[in-house]
């Protein structure tokens, strides 16, 4: 893992072992952040699924609503990092999600209706 954290920005662990809901066979989802983009984006290695985008990518993927990005960041927990950059994403999403007025829900982000 510490090498893995060395050529990354950031490592985010999210999903159901972040949200503290794991069972014994949950594997361990993680956001690894670049600088640069790397060919595949979708490395497993079980029992982990590493999903690694570069950082322009990252702020792309905000905008467009990926989920794996945006679960990663609003309930993500920083492994290894910066922390400031950490925040700096979660900030973005928080303004993406209000301005698109969107809510997590157990099926996904869906828009809030305004009824």
């Amino acid at each position: 893992m510490s090498s893995f954290c060395k050529d990354s920005l950031l490592v985010i662990l999210f999903g159901s072992r972040a949200r503290g809901e794991a069972t014994p066979v949950s594997d361990y989802d993680l956001l690894a952040v670049k600088q640069e983009h790397i060919g595949d984006r979708l490395i497993i290695r079980w029992p982990a699924q590493i999903f690694a985008y570069s950082i322009d990518e990252v702020d792309k993927e905000i905008e467009n609503l990926n989920t794996i990005v945006l679960d990663a960041l609003v309930e993500g927990v920083l492994l290894c990092g910066d922390r400031l950059l950490f925040q700096k994403l979660r900030n973005k999403v928080d303004n993406v999600v209000k301005k698109r007025n969107l809510h997590k829900t157990k099926i996904g982000w869906v828009p809030v209706s305004n009824r």
